[in-house]
């Protein structure tokens, strides 16, 4: 008669892999649950935050499920056998693992799709309209993560709309005079895609499911003046969008090949145990 399997137990590592799943768990569902809750608050539910609110909720879930399961998982009994293996040993785990990694590099993958079909797209004035109006919120950088920084101005008679200056626009622009000119109740001029104007400010054409869904409180500026100074021209702003494009298809490329790679390894790993 075979000896029944032995639970193996290590208090030490058990203790420690409960803090670390039960704050990640935490940390995942808080994230969750403030981007769903801003993704809701819009007039429209927005897809990008909403659907990466649920990723991190799954990503808490994962963690609860292990924390409750570690503890079930059983080893012969065997001389050699007197530790308990990880858990991110288990062939369970290397599948959820391998299933998030090649959703992400997929991800990664079409962002660097994107940079790659926007490389070539320029910005034309004809393609653009420009309102003005009085600043209603304190003019003022703000930093994102990863270094990232971009101004955000609210205006008196579009209240509902955040018009935002980013990225490309950003690096485009003379923040430093702008900050030191600009003032909240100042007027200023700022240029915007008529098709956006078309739908959301004026609204005499019907929002696609695209508008309604992804950035609808957002307008993206693409030039910005007051009476006395011009301080981010669509010049400039093509010029930094073209310089702008191959370390976005780079990066985002080689993450993408990289997470489906590991993908596949992990895969393979399990296959053949």
């Amino acid at each position: 008669m075979k000896n029944k399997p032995k639970k193996v137990v290590s208090k030490s590592s058990i203790n420690s892999l409960t803090i670390i799943l039960g704050l990640g768990g935490l940390g995942f569902f808080y994230l969750a649950y403030f981007l769903i809750r801003d993704g809701l608050a819009e007039e429209f539910p927005q897809i990008w935050p909403i659907g990466l609110g649920g990723f991190f909720g799954v990503f808490g879930l994962f963690c609860f499920y292990t924390l409750f399961t570690y503890d079930k998982i059983y080893i012969p009994k065997t001389e050699k056998a007197n530790t308990k293996p990880s858990y991110f040993s288990t062939i369970k785990t290397k599948t959820y693992f391998a299933m998030v990694f090649f959703l992400v590099g997929l991800f990664s993958l079409y962002i660097s799709l994107r940079f790659y079909i926007d490389k070539s797209e320029e910005v034309f004035i004809k393609d653009l309209t420009t309102l003005t109006d009085v600043i209603s919120n304190k003019v003022e950088i703000h930093k994102g993560s990863k270094g990232s920084k971009s101004i955000f101005l609210y205006f008196k008679n579009y209240s509902d709309f955040q018009f935002q200056i980013s990225g490309i626009a950003y690096s485009a622009m003379n923040t430093d005079k702008f900050i030191d000119n600009v003032k909240q109740g100042d007027t200023i001029s700022v240029a915007i895609k008529t098709d956006e104007f078309h739908k959301k400010i004026i609204k005499e054409k019907e929002l696609g499911f695209y508008d309604k869904s992804v950035n609808y409180g957002i307008i993206s500026v693409f030039e910005l003046s007051d009476k006395n100074l011009n301080y981010l021209d669509l010049y400039d702003y093509n010029k930094q969008n073209i310089s702008d494009k191959p370390w976005g298809i780079g990066m985002y490329g080689l993450l993408g090949f990289f997470l489906i790679g590991t993908s596949i390894y992990l895969m393979r790993l399990k296959e053949n145990e």
